[in-house]
């Protein structure tokens, strides 16, 4: 009969490791006997004779089964660390809705919110309050921070809804848009799924309504890009300051104020610099947004000691805290920015946000103050509840509408964003929330990191496969200066064809720029130019080319003009700067009003103190919004100044500005080119100044203006513009000519410029 075994009852059933099966067949209850007791060794004694029986010796007790203890088992996995707990705030919710329904309607173009941008600072504030605060928590209720957690946390947050918007924008966008705009957007989103889209969008040298194209319908993940990177960083940073408190023996409050101290500081300042310098920079950079994330951690660290003040004058300051918080809110949505943004203006919705939390800082225990109770109301909660899945949603959907249909009005646009709301409730309730709240997913961080990678990896196959099957469907060949039957002798365009192959091809049109030398245009930083001669400077002197971007198109029209007068041309542009005294100049365009006007200064005193030039050409783009135009006394200035030089002065009139991104038009309308015609009355505007070069008003200054050749309304009756002329696309984007187009044109340059001349 088999002996009974006696197991551990309290173990789990076949879970003893390396245990023979035999001794887990479970044993029947029973008392277990008493362990045996072994007895107490023998007193030694004398050795006896050799063949006496051993009659004294104790008898051998044996071990028997019920000796056996099983072998303890391996300690299991240790219990996921809690989450960080923080009082709800309704109030914060609120603050989040209001945030999102001013950039929202700002988009849409509703007017007198010419300021709605700034819901953005906002986000900024209360995405560094709430983050800080729950790292606060979490040191205080485990004595440290787990960074595995906090990055688990964050993806499963942020990356599954962004990633499910980029696939649906790139779906959408096969369908709504142009060939050529469907390999930019595949593009943008390549650079959106790894949260680098910020650096992106600086990488094209682009304003947050991009310059020389239509916007991306992923503009607006800059921002994301800017919160994520902050995320990336800041942990380690609080993490190193508690280190530092630890080895140094002091307060952890202090190293932490020590940190944020050395970071607002510091990004303050570099955000100042670069609104001067490069306005992209300022306004999409990281760095230079770092700032007001930290602004909210310093509310998080303050403002539990805050909400300890119970006394009533504490209570009437945190009461008129949040009204004044609120109307300076509006204020700033509702004013336009007459200068660099963000630099000392987005001081005024950052402290505004500053003040609203901070008069909601005992909401969980109160009511709380007016303002509070305001933003505590359901449709606002609602409203931030909705916020983040909203803002992926809106901006695509107004993009590719109006990329579609045209011009939207505001009416439209509002509607459009208004029904964005659908899409993003139905992506919080059914994708956002239940990742976020998933039991699954929480317990363990590589679970959490494994859903965002995989929201990373998936939007980013489809910009591959969106991209890739554009690229190959897209005609790349160019038929040659001479397409579309142009007699270069007179410049005649054949416009009797209307469809067909064009030159340069629509994805060349986008990169057919002047072939200059590196460095002739100067950029965001740069207030004098480098030494850019193209060409050999006869004895007469050499020509000036002397402007904005819209100067330097024509380069090789001037070139091919100094090359007839016997010498070469010096190029003094630089992108984004007016060659008029344009000494109010917004932040509409690329660069900051203090380094244009340095430039220019610089520029002009070259100019005076070298060799006296030939001949300067000289041309500006001449409106950089509807509302900024360059003004008639503004080119006086300039016209005047150059004609002191003693030189003859050629003043180019601006070409017409299309209103659409014309290569991602063509690349869709070689069946039709009639379908990227453009208003004319929309694309010319009057220009004072080349009626009084024309009347001689201005001894000395010239007029070059082949506004008729390009858009020939004034002699057809047309009253649309044309993107393509004879199979030649001629604008390279929604305001600079094609380098093609310039070349073709030349011969008319040249002959106006030379009968005047002579």
């Amino acid at each position: 009969m088999s002996p009974r075994v006696r197991t551990a009852p309290a173990r789990p059933f076949g879970t003893e490791p390396d245990v023979p099966q035999w001794l887990l067949v479970p044993a029947p209850r029973r008392p277990a006997p008493p362990a045996p007791r072994r007895p107490a060794p023998p007193e030694p004694r004398a050795p006896e004779a050799p063949g006496t029986p051993d009659q004294h010796r104790a008898p051998v007790v044996l071990p028997t089964l019920d000796d056996y203890v099983p072998p303890p088992l391996p300690a299991g996995p240790a219990a996921p660390r809690p989450e960080p707990r923080v009082a709800f705030r309704p109030d914060v919710e609120g603050l989040r809705g209001l945030a999102v329904l001013l950039v929202v309607l700002y988009h849409a173009g509703l007017p007198g919110l010419p300021g709605g941008f700034v819901g953005v600072d906002v986000f900024f504030v209360v995405s560094g309050y709430v983050i800080t605060s729950l790292l606060v928590a979490e040191v205080r209720d485990h004595a440290g921070v787990g960074l595995a957690g906090f990055y688990a946390r964050r993806c499963r947050r942020i990356l599954p809804a962004a990633g499910l918007v980029l696939v649906a924008t790139c779906a959408l966008g096969a369908v709504l848009l142009p060939p050529l705009a469907r390999v930019d957007l595949a593009r943008d989103v390549l650079a959106s799924a790894l949260y680098g889209g910020n650096w992106h969008f600086v990488a094209e040298q682009t304003d947050y309504l991009r310059a020389g194209g239509d916007p991306s319908p992923v503009l607006h993940y800059w921002s994301l890009g800017v919160e994520e990177q902050f995320y990336l960083v800041w942990p380690f940073v609080f993490v190193g300051a508690l280190a530092l408190a630890r080895r140094l023996r002091i307060a952890r409050t202090t190293a932490l104020a020590g940190a944020l101290t050395l970071l607002t500081a510091g990004s303050f300042a570099l955000s100042l610099h670069w609104t001067q310098t490069s306005a992209p920079l300022a306004y999409l950079s990281s760095p230079s947004r770092a700032w007001q994330f930290a602004a909210g951690a310093w509310l998080a660290l303050l403002l539990p000691v805050v909400a300890r003040l119970r006394s009533r004058p504490a209570l009437l300051a945190r009461s008129a805290a949040g009204l004044v918080g609120l109307v300076t809110l509006g204020w700033a949505a509702a004013r336009t920015v007459d200068a660099g943004y963000p630099g000392t203006h987005a001081l005024v919705p950052t402290l505004a946000t500053a003040a609203l939390l901070a008069a909601g800082s005992d909401v969980p225990r109160t009511r709380g103050p007016l303002t509070s109770r305001l933003l505590s109301t359901a449709v606002m909660r609602r409203l931030g509840a909705w916020s983040f899945t909203w803002y992926l949603w809106h901006w695509p959907l107004i993009v590719l509408v109006a990329a579609r249909w045209g011009d939207l009005t505001w009416p439209v646009r509002l509607a459009v964003a208004v029904g964005a709301l659908g899409p993003a409730a139905l992506t919080s309730r059914w994708v956002e929330r239940p990742l976020r709240r998933s039991a699954v997913v929480s317990a363990r961080p590589r679970a959490g990191v494994a859903v965002g990678i995989t929201a990373t990896v998936v939007p980013l196959v489809g910009a591959l496969l969106l991209g890739g099957v554009t690229a190959r469907s897209l005609d790349g060949r160019d038929l040659g200066d001479d397409a579309g039957s142009v007699d270069r002798s007179v410049v005649h365009f054949d416009d009797t064809r209307t469809s067909g192959q064009v030159t340069p091809s629509a994805f060349a049109a986008r990169h057919d720029r002047p072939r200059s030398p590196k460095g002739c245009l100067a950029f965001d930083g740069a207030t004098t130019n480098p030494d850019c001669v193209v060409g050999t400077v006869g004895p007469a002197g050499p020509v000036v080319l002397f402007g904005d971007s819209h100067a330097e198109q024509w380069l090789a029209a001037v070139t091919e003009l100094a090359r007839s007068m016997g010498t070469g041309v010096v190029v003094l542009t630089k992108g984004g700067c007016p060659a008029a005294d344009f000494k109010s100049l917004d932040a509409t365009g690329a660069q900051g009003l203090v380094e244009c006007d340095v430039w220019r200064e610089n520029t002009f005193r070259r100019l005076e103190s070298g060799p006296r030039p030939s001949l300067v050409v000289t041309t500006s783009l001449s409106r950089y919004t509807d509302q900024v135009r360059i003004k008639d006394e503004q080119w006086r200035r300039t016209l005047e100044r150059l004609g002191a030089l003693g030189a003859p002065v050629v003043y180019v009139a601006d070409t017409p500005k299309p209103t659409l991104d014309v290569p991602a038009c063509v690349s869709d309308a070689l069946a039709d080119w009639d379908r990227c015609r453009f208003p004319r009355t929309r694309a010319l505007w009057p220009d004072a100044t080349a009626e009084a070069v024309a009347a001689g008003r201005l001894p000395g200054v010239h007029l070059v203006d082949l506004a008729d050749l390009l858009c020939p309304g004034a002699t057809s009756g047309a009253v649309a513009c044309p993107s393509i002329r004879g199979g030649i696309v001629l604008y390279r984007d929604n305001s600079h000519l094609t380098n093609t187009a310039v070349r073709v044109v030349t011969p008319q340059f040249v002959a106006a410029v030379r009968a005047q001349l002579t």
